[in-house]
């Protein structure tokens, strides 16, 4: 990691903190899997989460980091924190990558919780990391700030039955 890049988390009780780059992704997915499964009993939940989680870290290689590597930025850098509260866990992806566009941010915002109608064969082969990510989260924010950005992704421990 470029020790000249500081990532100052925003969360309180942090209890689990991983740098993170593209090869090491899957064992990262490995790792938040074992951790929500301590408060997530229902396992479609689970699998929503830990998806959604490996999703936004996928989103930030491949849209924000990869454009800063190709017009020759500083190193990249991803760390994943997670924290506990009551009912629900927070994770924030930090990344020095290029902030989300704003077409993106203004989906983050919107922050529906319920996945498009659609049949199965229909589906595109990507583009649905959002819609997915919005669906397992109860809340999202995204910020920049002194050229990091910020995710956070509330997630309670039992499913919203409106989902």
């Amino acid at each position: 990691m470029n020790n000249s890049t500081t990532f100052n988390s925003c969360l309180d009780n942090v209890i689990f903190t991983r740098h993170c780059d593209l090869p090491s992704l899957t064992e990262t997915q490995w790792d938040v899997e074992q951790i929500f499964q301590q408060w997530i009993q229902d396992d479609t939940h689970l699998n929503f989460v830990t998806l959604s989680i490996v999703e936004a870290l996928a989103n930030v290689f491949e849209h924000g980091l990869e454009s800063k590597e190709t017009s020759g930025k500083s190193e990249s850098n991803v760390i994943i924190n997670i924290a506990r509260k009551a009912s629900c866990s927070v994770v924030e992806i930090i990344d020095n990558g290029e902030p989300a566009p704003s077409t993106v941010r203004e989906k983050l915002a919107n922050n529906g919780s319920t996945m498009p109608d659609i049949n199965a064969s229909e589906l595109p082969d990507s583009g649905w990391g959002l819609n997915l990510i919005q669906f397992a989260a109860s809340t999202i924010k995204y910020s920049t700030e002194n050229g990091l950005n910020y995710l956070e992704l509330t997630f309670d421990d039992k499913p919203s039955v409106s989902r």
